[in-house]
């Protein structure tokens, strides 16, 4: 059986055992969203001391493959635990991420250590306080990264005081990993609805329309209000992640 599976090739079938991050990633890459290019390997191809061998040697072709004909590409790695990302429970920032890999051997090694996040104490509170009682099942992510300019969130209704008629958003220099861990508050900004104006920091907005149509795609696309991580590379917006 097959466990491993670029973003783009991932058949609907398999979308469950993906977790939610890998299994809303391939929805929306092979919708022709702006979807960074990657693979996911699949909950069943991991055993107790972490990725399988056959699991492996399927994910180093397709590593290869992606760096075909580009220069100085590298790789996140993230976990997608089944029922991460989900409307009740989100999981974020309770599981590791590894960026800017290019080796072998430290990919693999940090595929090991997202799948075995699942088992730490932070995790397990979490689940605990949530109601899920045992590990659960992970998948793994790896994404080629994207050397941004600027990477932001963006909740498509507000968050604080529910208000419905206005995006808020806020973003860094740089990547956007010390944002979404909480580490920094970065620049704030919001989009008002139906016009998609734009109130914040000069230098977003050149990029605010995209971003405001980005958002409502999404909602129309999954059918609720959405929280977005996205990234602006070369005046280029990447969409890197998509939750309830």
């Amino acid at each position: 059986m097959n466990t491993t599976y670029t973003l783009g090739k991932l058949p609907r079938s398999c979308y469950a055992s993906a977790g939610g991050k890998g299994g809303t990633l391939a929805r929306l890459r092979q919708a022709r969203y702006p979807v960074p290019d990657g693979l996911v390997v699949l909950a069943t191809g991991f055993d107790e001391d972490g990725i399988s061998e056959q699991s492996w040697e399927a994910v180093k072709p397709m590593l290869r493959e992606l760096c075909k004909g580009k220069d100085n590409v590298s790789f996140a790695v993230r976990s997608s635990a089944v029922g991460e990302d989900s409307s009740l429970t989100s999981f974020a920032g309770e599981f590791e991420t590894a960026l800017n890999l290019d080796r072998d051997d430290d990919i693999r090694t940090a595929i090991n250590k997202v799948h075995h996040s699942r088992s730490t104490e932070r995790a397990r509170v979490y689940g605990n306080f949530h109601g899920i009682m045992h590990r659960p099942a992970m998948a793994v992510v790896i994404q080629q990264m994207i050397p941004a300019d600027y990477a932001g969130i963006l909740f498509t209704a507000d968050p604080v005081s529910g208000n419905h008629r206005q995006m808020v958003g806020s973003f860094v220099s740089g990547l956007g990993d010390k944002l979404v861990s909480g580490m920094t508050d970065g620049e704030s900004f919001v989009l008002f609805r139906p016009s998609g104006s734009y109130k914040g920091p000069e230098m977003m907005q050149p990029f605010a329309a995209k971003l405001f149509r980005l958002g409502k795609r999404l909602e129309e696309e999954l059918g609720d209000y959405q929280d977005i991580e996205w990234a602006l590379s070369s005046g280029k917006l990447y969409l890197l992640q998509s939750r309830p």
